[in-house]
This record gives C-alpha cells, structure tokens and sequence, in this order.
C-alpha cells in the first residue's frame, strides 16, 4: 500500500534562473541594464535562451542605432518601398547588438585618439579613416556623441566633460551632414527632382548646415502628429474633414501649425513680433521645434507639407500658396501669412490685385498683368536655393542670442536661463560664420557651374578643378570648415605647410605663442569680465594690434571677440556655477573644444588639449626622429 504524501513530506527544490520561463525573462530584462543581460547570457544555455529573445535585443538596437535612422527616413517621408530593411537576417538581434556594439567602441576609440592626435597631416588621415565606416554605423554614434549628459546638467560637466572629443564627433558628424548641403551645391542632390508642390525635404537638406540638426530631428514628427490630432479632433474623421470647404480646412490646418510649434517651447516671449530675421529663422527644425518665429516664407514651406497630409495639393510661390478650390473653378485660393500674425489671409486672384492696386497706387489692370505673373510664379528647388543663399541669408542681422546680448550690453547682463530657454533643445545658437560659409560656398559653386555651362552636369573632377573659381572654393573651405574638404573634391583636410595653431590663427584670429602654454600662470582658459557684465573665456595670447595689447576671446555663444586688454577684467573670480554654465552653453558650437579638453575646477578654468599642449613642448627634427628639450634647451634622454 502506498502512503499518501502530505505537504509536510514534499520536497520543495529551489527555483533557480534556469526555471524561468521565457516570458519571465521579457519582464526581468526590462530591469536590467544591456552589460547585466550580457553576463547573464554566460551563466547556462538555458539562461541564455532566455535573456537572448528576439524582442529584448530588437528593442535595444531600434532605441540605440536603428531608431535615429528609421527617425531620418520618416521626416523625409521615404516610400516604404524606397526604405531600408533593418531586419537582421538570420533574426539573431542578440548577436546584431554585440556586432554594432563592437563597431561603436571601435569608433569611440578612433574618435578618442583623434581628439589627441598632434600632427595636422595625421588628424587628415586618421579623420579619413573614421569616416571610412558604413555610413549606418557611424551616424547614430556620432549623433549620441554630441549628446552627452552635460549638455543638459552643469553639475556632470566637472565630472566627465570632454569637449575636445565632443569638437571632433561635432567635426565628423558635420562632415556627413553637409554632404548633402554641397550635394544641392553641386546640383546632385535627388531634393533637385522635387517641384513647386512639395519643397520641405530641401529646405530639410539645407538645414543640415546647423550643428544641432539632429537634436531638433524628432520635432517635426511631434508638430505632424499634433497637428493630426488637433484637426480631426475626437470625433472629427478625415473623410468628414474633406467635406468641409476649403479655405475652412487650410485655416484649420495653418492654425494648428503655430499651436504646435509653440507646444515645443515652455513660453511664449520668442513669439512676439520683431522687426528683424535672424539666423535661426531660415533653420526649418528650429521652427518646428519652435525656439524661433521663422522666416515667413519657410512657415508656407510647413504649411504645403501638412496640406500634402491631409490630401490637399498646392504650389508654393515666393509669397504665396497656392491651393486649388473645389468651390471656385475659375479661380484659385491665394493664401499669404502677413509679418506679426498667425493665422492666414486668403485671396483670389482678383482680390489679391485689388489690395496690391490699392496700397501701390498702380492700376488694378497693370498689376495683373504685369506684377502677378512673377510673383504667383511657381517656386522652383533651384530658385528655392538662390532665394536661400542670396535673399535670406543676406536679410539675417545674425544669431538672436548674439544679437540680443550684445545690444546695449554694457546695462543688460548675460542671462543664462534665458539662454537656456530660448534654445531648450538645440542647446546653442546658428553662428554667423556657419551661414557666412555657406553662402560663400554657394557663390563660388554657382560661378564654376557657369563656367562649365557647356560640360554635363557630373562634370569631372579635374574638369571643376580647372575653373577659376575652384581655387577660391578651396580656400574657403580649408579656412572655416577642413572637415568638409572632400566635398568639394580635395584630398585631405589641410594643406602640408598649415599647422593646428596657424589654422587657428586664421580662423578665429586666436595668436597662441609656446612661451604662453608652458607658462603655468598664463591666461589662456581663464575667464574675464567683458563691457562689465559678461564672461568671456580667453582663447589666445596678448598681440599688438595698431600697437595696442589685444587678445581673442571666446562668448559663451560660441562667436569669438577680439578686444582690448584694458577692456577686460581678469580680477573678477568666477563662481562655480558660472564656470559651469560657460562650458554648458559654449561647448555644443564646438567652438570651446578647439581649444580646451574639461575644466578643472579647483584652478577655476579651462585646460588646454592635447592638440595646444604639443606646441608647448620644444622640439627638433632630427634624423633619430623627434626630440623634446627641457627649459634649459638640453635634450630629454629616454
């Protein structure tokens, strides 16, 4: 006879992780970070069967690389069968994320010692070499890069701060970025396929010019998906919207466009009406992201993008956008959006005549013939980028935060909140130099187009070199911008007889003298008080210039000043926060990374890089190779 087991005489063995069930394991690695599930998956098979499911590591590669590629493509609105696959294809996303993981920290080395690479002809060619990698592997990396932590909270600057590494992701993710900028330059870009019906993806391209494109990325899909939700509304369906008249539906469209850029920002004091264009108007993802009114012309821009959504098809002119009415067949519903409002004015061809007729004090007759063929003419891609370059570039006064904080700087203090408000996700402003570039670039490309008017369009590379105007070109772009060299069909970023320190010299005026950086009292790094109310980081030597000490300062803007010693204030120590801030605000331009690597608290400034640090250093080319001399010019043995 068998004895019945009681709970008492069952032995219970201990549940161990090899019991887990797989849907178990999806909960626990929800709590674990990705180094936890890699140290888990050498436990047992069994453990790693479980911490190696599909849907683990599918999600950790969209949120780490595959995400900010998938972003870029929806932006643009790729045709889903134009997309790319991002499926791996043996579906092991385990064995995909240690792959592209491997690749990342690869990178990260290379980006590391390029950051402290010495030798201008080695920066060219190891520069060369990070660029060599798959553009899909490269550009996520470089993206998260120049997105550190500190850029968002002071505090871990002192900690972990690198902002010649930053400078040098900045330098590279440029690179690939402005590719596509000279790509329109050059007349090969597939945005020149595009007509007068859709011309957002151009202005996306050229936007590429600013360094904090890809911060700003993931607005425009915010301000689409607000503006879907607010149209329809609840109850509303799109096929109840269609119904409606059409100048009721492109009213409801442009006002919910301003409502959504206004959700990006937490105040509404950048939208108040003002005289001038700044720089950061004619940034279409600034716009969106809504750190700024924006140029009148880029709001009809957003505005035929969301029409396209809704089904309604336009043609944007200069001035105006042209939609067709169903209501009306012999005519068309002119839409302009005035200086200081937001929300639309809607025309007829005939009212719109009328109104020009009456404030220019022309015959309405003259006017329509004459006046509106031109100005209803459909806005091309080629016209788009000459009214880009020679229009609205020419209009800007410069970057609203330069602009705002010097007028009548010497009574208005730098205000690092407003700053850090005004510009709450790009993290900084649009230089000057940055725009100056470009619409210098612009006219030199269009100058050697015209001499190959009668060449092909892909004319050859040794065919545009022998344009007058390349040499020029190629001057420019080794001037402000070396890492965009081979867009303009150039071997290497800098030429053989420029060293780091005179490229310096040359493009931000900054004199640097070896006597200063072995100096351990020098002044270079420290902070001053300019017109007795800004701190301005000193970024060069004391030079005489029409025999007066000058020295070349950095703003906590990024844009660079050359002023009078006797002007600045080197008594004044800064506080901590202060410090702090300056590295904040001045590193994502990129322009505090040329100079320093972190900032050393406890001496209250910034330190040299590598880079500088090399010159301080005597040395002599001797046939054994280099050799570095002590301060008594005696030779380091060893």
């Amino acid at each position: 006879m068998m004895t019945q087991e009681t709970p008492e005489t069952v032995i219970r063995h201990p549940v161990t992780l090899e019991d887990f069930p797989l849907e178990v394991w999806l909960q626990v690695a929800a709590h674990l970070t990705t180094a936890d599930l890699l140290t888990l998956r050498g436990v047992s098979k069994k453990v790693a069967r479980g911490v190696s499911q599909r849907h683990i590591w599918k999600e950790r590669c969209q949120e780490r690389w595959l995400g900010h590629l998938a972003l870029e493509e929806e932006v643009f609105r790729e045709p889903s069968f134009l997309r790319r696959s991002y499926e791996s294809d043996d579906d092991d996303w385990c064995r995909r994320f240690r792959r592209s993981l491997h690749a990342e920290n690869h990178i990260c080395r290379r980006v590391e010692r390029l950051a402290c690479t010495q030798s201008m002809a080695e920066y060219s060619s190891r520069f060369d070499i990070v660029l060599k990698n798959k553009r899909d592997t490269l550009l996520p990396v470089m993206a998260s890069l120049v997105n550190p932590p500190w850029i968002t909270d002071p505090t871990l600057l002192l900690e972990d701060g690198r902002y010649d590494i930053y400078t040098t992701s900045l330098q590279l993710l440029l690179n690939l970025r402005h590719e596509r900028v000279f790509k329109l330059l050059w007349c090969t870009s597939p945005a020149l396929d595009l007509d007068s019906t859709n011309l957002e993806p151009l202005f996306l391209e050229l936007a590429m010019m600013d360094p904090a494109y890809d911060r700003l990325l993931p607005h425009v899909l915010r301000v689409r998906q607000q503006v879907m939700l607010e149209v329809l509304g609840p109850q509303l369906t799109l096929d109840d919207f269609n119904e409606l008249p059409m100048a009721t539906r492109v009213r409801r469209i442009c006002t919910a466009m301003f409502r959504s850029f206004k959700g990006g920002i937490p105040t509404t004091r950048h939208w108040e009406p003002r005289e001038h264009i700044y720089n950061e108007d004619l940034m279409l993802p600034r716009i969106y992201a809504g750190e700024t009114i924006g140029h009148l012309l880029l709001h009809l821009v957003i505005l035929q993008s969301l029409c396209r959504m809704f089904g309604i098809e336009t043609v944007l002119t200069e001035f105006h956008l042209i939609v067709e009415s169903e209501e009306e067949e012999d005519d068309e519903i002119l839409l302009g959006i005035p200086p200081g409002r937001k929300e639309p004015v809607l025309y007829t061809r005939e009212s719109l005549a009328r109104s020009l007729a009456r404030q220019s004090g022309v015959d309405q007759s003259a006017i329509a013939q004459q006046v509106l063929p031109g100005m209803l003419a459909p806005l091309t891609t080629t016209r788009s980028c000459n009214v880009f370059f020679q229009e609205l570039v020419q209009q800007s006064v410069g970057s609203v935060a330069t602009h705002t904080n010097s007028e009548n700087a010497r009574v208005i203090q730098f205000d690092w909140a407003e700053h850090a408000t005004r510009f709450a996700t790009s993290r900084c402003p649009l230089l000057d130099s940055t725009l100056r570039y470009f619409a210098e670039a612009h006219a030199h490309v269009r100058d050697i187009l015209q001499d190959l008017v009668d060449e092909p369009v892909a004319a050859e590379f040794q065919t545009i070199k022998r344009s007058r105007h390349y040499n020029p070109l190629l001057r420019l772009t080794k001037r402000l911008a070396p890492w965009d060299c081979s867009h303009v069909f150039s071997q290497g970023i800098v030429t053989d007889r420029m060293t780091y320190l005179t490229w310096l010299q040359e493009y931000c005026k900054a004199v640097i003298t070896p006597e200063d950086i072995r100096d351990p009292e020098t002044r270079l790094g420290t902070l001053a008080v300019f017109n007795r109310t800004e701190y301005v980081c000193i970024v060069s030597s004391e030079y005489l210039r029409h025999g007066t000490p000058h020295v070349t300062c950095l703003r906590a803007t990024g844009e660079f000043l050359v002023e009078r010693v006797r002007d600045l204030d080197y008594k004044r120590v800064p506080p901590r926060e202060t410090l702090a801030y300056f590295g904040v605000m001045a590193a994502p331009t990129g322009s505090l990374g040329l100079f320093f690597s972190s900032l050393h608290e406890s001496e209250s400034r910034f330190l040299l890089n590598d880079r500088i640090l090399a010159f301080g250093t005597k040395q002599a080319e001797s046939p054994g190779g280099v050799v570095a001399f002590d301060e008594h010019n005696k030779p380091v043995l060893g």
